[in-house]
């Protein structure tokens, strides 16, 4: 783990002031705390802060470069077949500085070349490339989006960093909102890659490159990778079964194939279950689990957490989350650099803290829900699968006001009604949030979605739903959330269930091969049934959550008042009319862009 952050200047005989690379780098410290480097060379400047894991002396520092130092390399993450492609590469002549991972990517440019090298790539990493004797930069996404990079093009040159706090830093140019990322956030809940809540600050997207070149300014952002979601059904279930007993625990050992110290984060449920059983195995003595539950009962996991603990003989740390502590809101303000409205940030940051007093490292059960496909059933399935209307009569259902909310969505195009967006879409009160100055037209936000319109037309409708999952919820919102909570503390965040050899076969397993008499991921239960309690099995699926509408009608509304009466500016943007009307979770979203913008109002124009 560790943060990276440069900047390339156009005009090579302008140089980089170190002072600029210093704070823009320093400002990300809780990411890497080991070790700092700066490198500069006239108009090229790069810096990168690391956790020392894989190579614990100064030769691992970033960054790092090739025998001849015409190609340099930063990377924050992991990347988890280095050793495989370290001996490919020496076979092939290179020469090796350093026992790091990240050298590997240098010297994998330099074989393989721009368009292929980052296919070679299995790990979670946000990374930059600078082919020196070529003038060519690359930034790039792992294929899920398990790491975040962020970046700033103008008529001067590039700026890029591990969070957005980096980018800012670089105080040279004016800090303006963006109006569909802020009409976007109150729609998602969240502000969905390529967007910030920043004009002219953009977020790379999983899967995802730009190309650079410094000579002629031109640049292109490519999709790299894409998911492989068609179904394979020339496996029957015993193959596929089999396939699931191998990639499984060889994934999760991948993640702990380390010195440092590594704990699970246990929720109680099948998937981070499965994790801590296996990593069990390997960690006999020192297996750490932590869970992160709540006061109020009725959204606790903690009970099932423990039974599974005391099955696996971990060492166990819980942590309570109530809604007494006042502060928390700036420090995930903090965490998250602009609006992020999903209310499991709360007992994920807990769980970041309670991580870094106890591991370097925690896994965490991530992606498993998607990927086996654990929290739909076989009606919602076939309801998914059915009920689509000819383009041709949609136009007669988007014409109803908005009090005929279930008709309208009867509007949706196929891609959308997948894109789970329904509810929010034809919300009439979180429509209405915004003031009109800055609310756009309904059609403009989902313009955002144009990409997927016929992305997944040949999937069937289960498939499609996790493709576009995959796409944006899971990079912007889940993955977003478990790095910045967890990189807060130091500590680094491992999603077993998102490897890639493991992912890439299971995407194809027919969807209705997870599901046997009603149950849902019938081959993943059959596969850890001695591993895990028998207990665990049969209790219902939680989710992360917090009490929303208890916390909302109490604390929330109490801070999001005075912070109105605090910051006149924020009925320019806020519509409080409906107020009365504001569920939990708006009462959410609305406090923290109030808070966030508290914090932010002297920064911007």
């Amino acid at each position: 783990m560790g943060a990276i952050a440069g900047e390339l200047l156009f005009e090579k005989d302008k140089h980089v002031n170190p002072a600029l690379l210093d704070k823009m780098i320093d400002v990300m410290a809780h990411r890497g705390p080991d070790a700092k480097k700066i490198w500069i060379k006239n108009n090229i400047g790069l810096a990168g802060r690391r956790w020392r894991i894989n190579d614990n002396t100064s030769a691992g520092d970033q960054p790092l470069f090739n025998e001849d130092q015409t190609i340099a390399v930063l990377c924050d993450g992991e990347i988890y077949n280095h050793k495989t492609l370290r001996a490919l590469l020496i076979e092939r002549g290179h020469r090796f500085a350093s026992h790091s991972d990240a050298e590997v990517i240098a010297h994998c440019y330099e074989e393989y070349g721009k368009d292929q090298f980052l296919k070679k790539l299995n790990g979670m990493f946000g990374l930059a490339v600078v082919d020196i004797k070529n003038g060519l930069v690359i930034l790039a996404r792992d294929r899920f989006g398990l790491k975040p990079l962020c970046y700033r093009l103008s008529g001067s040159g590039l700026s890029f960093a591990s969070e957005i706090k980096g980018v800012v830093a670089n105080r040279a140019f004016p800090l303006e909102i963006d109006r569909l990322a802020l009409n976007l956030f109150f729609m998602r809940e969240i502000i969905p890659a390529p967007y910030t809540i920043y004009k002219g600050i953009r977020k790379l997207c999983s899967g995802e490159c730009l190309i650079l070149n410094l000579a002629t300014h031109n640049h292109q952002v490519l999709k790299y990778w894409c998911h492989d979601f068609r179904p394979d059904y020339s496996k029957s279930v015993s193959d596929w079964e089999a396939l699931t007993r191998e990639l499984l625990p060889a994934a999760i050992n991948k993640q702990i194939d380390t010195d440092i110290s590594v704990g699970t984060f246990l929720s109680g449920g099948i998937d981070s279950g499965a994790i801590a059983a296996i990593t069990a195995k390997k960690y006999k003595d020192s297996n750490i689990t932590i869970n992160v539950g709540f006061e109020d009962k009725s959204v606790d996991e903690s009970a099932a957490a423990a039974i599974t603990a005391r099955y696996i003989k971990s060492r166990h740390f819980e942590v309570k989350v109530s809604v007494d502590n006042s502060d928390i809101l700036s420090k995930l303000v903090d965490c998250y650099d602009e609006p992020f409205g999903d209310s499991s940030s709360i007992p994920s940051y807990y769980g970041g803290l309670a991580a870094g007093q106890h591991v370097k490292a925690v896994l965490t059960g991530d992606g498993g829900d998607s990927v086996f496909a654990g929290y739909y059933g076989l009606k919602k399935i076939k309801l998914m699968g059915s009920f689509f209307l000819p383009n041709i009569i949609r136009p007669i259902f988007k014409s109803f006001n908005n009090k005929n909310n279930s008709i309208q969505k009867l509007s949706l195009p196929r891609w959308l009604m997948l894109a789970s967006l329904p509810d929010h879409i034809f919300n009439p009160v979180r429509e209405s949030v915004l003031s009109t100055k800055w609310r756009l037209k309904r059609d403009d936000i989902l313009a955002t979605y144009s990409h997927m319109e016929n992305a997944f037309d040949d999937l069937p409708a289960l498939s499609a739903f996790l493709a576009i999952t995959f796409d944006s919820h899971m990079p912007d919102q889940f993955l977003t959330k478990m790095d910045r909570s967890t990189a807060a503390f130091s500590v680094e965040n491992r999603s077993p269930l998102l490897e890639c050899d493991l992912t890439e076969s299971l995407f194809k397993m027919p969807r209705e091969l997870l599901y046997q008499d009603g149950v849902n991921r019938y081959l993943m239960r059959k596969v850890l049934k001695d591993d895990l309690p028998s207990e665990i099995f049969s209790l219902p699926k939680h989710g992360f959550h917090v009490p929303m509408e208890a916390w909302g009608k109490s604390i929330w509304r109490k801070k999001l008042n005075m912070l109105f009466q605090e910051e006149p500016q924020l009925s320019d943007f806020i519509d409080l009319t409906q107020a009365d009307k504001w569920n939990g979770p708006l009462v959410w979203n609305v406090l923290f862009f109030a808070q966030w913008f508290s914090s932010n109002k002297g920064r911007l124009t």
